[in-house]
């Protein structure tokens, strides 16, 4: 059954609350899941979505429909944020079962492509060198667990020589062409917000005492 969503006015954990207007139920905005209610206990089911730069987004997804002001302006913003506080890096975070891990977006950047695991799961965390944007992946796949290396501007998987695009995870030359590894939902947050909710998470790199 679909659920409509809004903004409770309060904070859980320095993080907005949803309530759905169904059952009154309250949501923790950056787990998705169900604190107090009807629903309490119970997860949403994140999605895909990548956060990036438009440039990005509309060189990866060029039939992309968007959702704009009809007046086709920015919302307005505050010149200066009265509530403004220091702030961690950068993160972007993955939940997976009972696992969470958060890798900082200036390291991965570095590198373009990192082969790590989250839990006992392979995954890949590709970062768009052009446009700083993330995108993770899970490296299994029916010809097993894939390497994957950045080399001559070309994200290649050493196993197979295949050559992939990194923004949508799809081999695009090589003996794996047309095949696609699977999106795993991402969160971008900084590292204290991301902790927060997260207490028993994973850094990469991880942080130092």
């Amino acid at each position: 059954m679909p659920h409509t969503f809004g903004n409770q006015g309060g904070l859980f954990l320095q993080a907005m609350v949803w309530w759905d207007h169904e059952t009154e139920s309250f949501w923790s905005q950056p787990t998705g899941l169900s604190i107090l209610g009807d629903y309490a206990g119970v997860r949403l089911e994140g999605i895909p979505a990548a956060v990036e730069t438009w440039s990005a987004w509309v060189s990866e997804h060029p039939d992309t429909v968007v959702l704009a002001d009809p007046d086709g302006l920015p919302p307005p913003r505050a010149a200066a944020d009265p509530f403004a506080r220091p702030r961690g890096g950068e993160v972007a975070g993955v939940m997976l079962g009972d696992d969470s891990k958060a890798w900082y977006v200036d390291a991965v950047g570095e590198l373009v492509a990192l082969n790590d695991t989250i839990g006992e799961r392979p995954v890949l965390v590709y970062a768009n060198p052009d446009e700083g944007s993330v995108h993770i992946f899970l490296r299994e796949t029916a010809e097993g667990t894939l390497e994957f290396k950045w080399a001559d501007g070309r994200l290649v998987d050493t196993t197979t020589g295949s050559v992939w695009n990194g923004g949508l995870g799809i081999a695009i030359e090589g003996a794996l062409a047309g095949e696609a590894l699977r999106v795993l939902p991402h969160s971008s947050a900084f590292d204290w917000a991301w902790a927060l909710h997260h207490p028993r998470t994973e850094f990469y790199p991880p942080l130092t005492q």
